[in-house]
């Protein structure tokens, strides 16, 4: 996992072009650009923009992916996402490989980020995180999640 200001980027694709290209897309893109899928290089990289209210945590379910890296950035709005820290979990949810998600029981061990404009969050597939939960208060959110393939 990687939590970083997203000006600091160019720092970690180290060769990978993939990535590379995700961050490139992230660091163009508009607060205010519509929600939708965006094929950056097809299957292989894409973006998903999207709004949603955060909610408590315990409405959120943790998940993970195995075909793909996930960086996520806030465009508007804040939110708490928790990563869980080298723990075996539970699955609740087996594996789905249409939609490359598997779920798992409640962490007994995780790390709180906070998401807002600027900061983006660095996911790789054996990171268990829980994102678009509330901070206090629900709030609108408006998050990009760009997928990148291992």
């Amino acid at each position: 996992m990687i939590y970083d200001d997203l000006q600091n980027s160019g720092l970690y694709p180290h060769g990978n072009d993939l990535m590379a290209a995700a961050l490139q897309f992230a660091r163009q893109c508009p607060p205010d650009q519509p929600d939708g899928r965006y094929e950056i290089r097809g299957n292989d990289v894409y973006a998903l923009v999207m709004n949603y209210r955060t909610v408590p945590p315990a409405e959120k379910k943790w998940e993970a992916h195995r075909n793909y890296i996930d960086i996520q950035l806030v465009l508007s709005g804040t939110e708490r996402m928790d990563v869980a820290v080298s723990e075996p979990m539970k699955v609740s949810v087996p594996y789905n490989p249409e939609k490359d998600v598997e779920l798992y029981a409640e962490a007994a061990q995780f790390c709180s980020l906070i998401l807002k404009p600027g900061l983006f969050a660095l996911l790789y597939p054996h990171d268990v995180h829980r994102p678009g939960c509330l901070i206090q208060n629900p709030e609108q959110v408006r998050k990009m999640v760009l997928k990148i393939r291992v």
